[in-house]
């Protein structure tokens, strides 16, 4: 089994590294699969659609729409493809759900919906979360070349503020199987950080995930 979940604001350079991880996997001969958290599963496109486009949902209407694409998405591709040989990268997990659904809204009274739901999902091998100012990553949004900025994105830097704290507060009480936490502010970072996840993927490969 390797499963390996990328978390990060906006920003980030999340979707950036998962490529380029993906890529590398790909060389080494490594059968590799990428799944978007929101938007891969059958239902997963018109739930992203509805996310993105429309800002009248309720918070609490978003939150279960994406407990719903999850178990969607994990029933019918991660599952299948942990019965393989294949690696499984995905962006955006439960801790996307938790940092900017639960934790800024206080949705979920001691997040007790967001506890028992969470127990339906597979434990992963890894969690990476990349650290980014919450300030960078909305400026690298509003500058990204052909990009126009979705409901999500066009967001306060205080909820972005509220959303990084969220990860830490999932990232402290959550079962992640290895986590990860990277800076990834320029290239250099990023270099870094592909190695560095490649390592570690190597490692749950040849058994030794210490």
């Amino acid at each position: 089994m390797k499963l390996i979940i990328f978390e990060g604001l906006d920003g980030s350079g999340k979707t950036s590294l998962i490529k380029s991880v993906q890529q590398e996997l790909t060389k080494q001969g490594n059968e590799v699969i990428v799944i978007r958290g929101l938007g891969s599963s059958t239902i997963g496109n018109s739930i992203r659609e509805t996310f993105l486009t429309h800002n009248t949902l309720h918070n609490l209407t978003r939150y279960f729409l994406s407990f719903a694409n999850m178990i969607q998405t994990q029933e019918e591709l991660i599952k299948p493809n942990l019965q393989t040989n294949k690696i499984i990268l995905v962006d955006r997990w439960l801790g996307s759900n938790f940092s900017y659904r639960v934790y800024p809204s206080k949705i979920d009274k001691n997040y007790q919906i967001f506890n028992k739901l969470s127990k339906k999902f597979i434990k992963p091998d890894i969690t990476i979360y990349l650290k980014i100012n919450p300030q960078l990553g909305l400026e690298r949004k509003i500058n990204q070349k052909n990009h126009k900025l979705d409901v999500i994105e066009t967001s306060s830097l205080t909820y972005f503020q509220q959303v990084e704290k969220g990860y830490y507060e999932f990232l402290k009480k959550q079962n992640l199987g290895t986590k990860i936490i990277l800076n990834n502010m320029n290239d250099k970072d990023a270099k870094f950080n592909q190695q560095y996840i490649i390592k570690k993927i190597g490692e749950i490969k040849n058994g030794n995930n210490n």
